[in-house]
């Protein structure tokens, strides 16, 4: 509910500042924006998720071998679903407000881009608090630093919901 209040202000407002420009709106266009998924913007996401995996996998098998693999050989069937349904129930409405609400509603604002970008990455991290330990909310404001740069650099739901799903 949350994910489709922000995506209603965030089309209003954009709205607004077409009006403004004299402009039409476009918001599947610009919302969205398929077209940016594309070897010149994946390239960096993929290199970065295979960085970042290697890191983690390495931690985990160093530090909490028992845990490595733990979810998919415990609850295969469990695991299955979860991968299944997480980026349409999860990660959709976490990019909708982390990203595109926060971008479109505080970003004349939220100035040099780094700010927003720092707002929008640590504002995700936050929301992790409720795992209450220290290690999600830490992870999640990596990731959302992340996954803040490529919405600043591309403008593209579409991406960053992809590069979203691939820490999922």
């Amino acid at each position: 509910a949350m994910a489709i209040l922000c995506y209603i202000i965030a089309r209003k407002v954009d709205d607004h500042f077409a009006r403004a420009r004299k402009a039409v709106p476009d918001h599947a266009r610009r919302s969205w924006n398929w077209r940016m998924i594309n070897r010149r913007t994946l390239t960096p996401v993929v290199l970065r998720f295979i960085a970042c995996a290697a890191i983690l996998f390495a931690f985990t098998y160093t530090q909490h071998r028992d845990m490595l693999f733990g979810f998919v050989n415990e609850r295969p069937m469990v695991w299955a679903m979860v991968m299944m349904l997480y980026p349409v129930v999860s990660v959709v409405p976490q990019e909708i407000i982390f990203r595109r609400y926060v971008f479109v509603r505080f970003g004349q604002w939220l100035q040099p881009p780094v700010v927003l970008i720092l707002v929008s990455g640590l504002g995700f991290g936050f929301a992790h608090v409720i795992f209450d330990n220290w290690l999600a909310p830490t992870l999640c404001a990596i990731g959302g630093l992340m996954f803040a740069y490529t919405y600043h650099k591309t403008r593209s739901l579409a991406l960053v919901c992809l590069e979203h799903a691939l820490y999922g």
